[in-house]
């Protein structure tokens, strides 16, 4: 499943971090906010939003391990149970190779002289 993405925004109030004191009966205090007009109600930092994000990590984390998993199959880095015999199909079937596999002579292949005129 794709991630669905969260776009936060912030909260913006009039007055941010203002409370007022209300004594209680039994000798505590409650602070009551006192923010003022909230001006943008920005996004609801609940379970909904938060678990959004831990499915977009484990799904990341699977994907991660399934790219290991997949880059250790690959011919010349040993297979996971130990044997070392790989069989390989390419289709086209290569016609030759090319210079930087080392046996090819042609010019075009060679390295350059160095420019020593000044």
């Amino acid at each position: 499943m794709a991630y669905n993405r969260t776009t936060w925004e912030d909260r913006e109030v009039e007055t941010p971090r203002t409370y007022t004191l209300e004594n209680n009966p039994d000798g505590t205090v409650t602070l009551v906010s006192a923010e003022g007009t909230i001006l943008a109600a920005g996004t609801p930092l609940n379970a909904a939003n938060l678990n959004n994000l831990e499915n977009g990590v484990l799904g990341l984390e699977a994907s991660i391990n399934q790219v290991n998993l997949n880059y250790i199959r690959q011919p010349g880095f040993g297979p996971a149970l130990g044997n070392k015999d790989y069989t390989m199909s390419l289709s086209p079937k290569p016609t030759g190779y090319l210079g930087f596999l080392g046996n090819d002579s042609s010019a075009e292949h060679q390295p350059s002289k160095p420019n020593t005129k000044r």
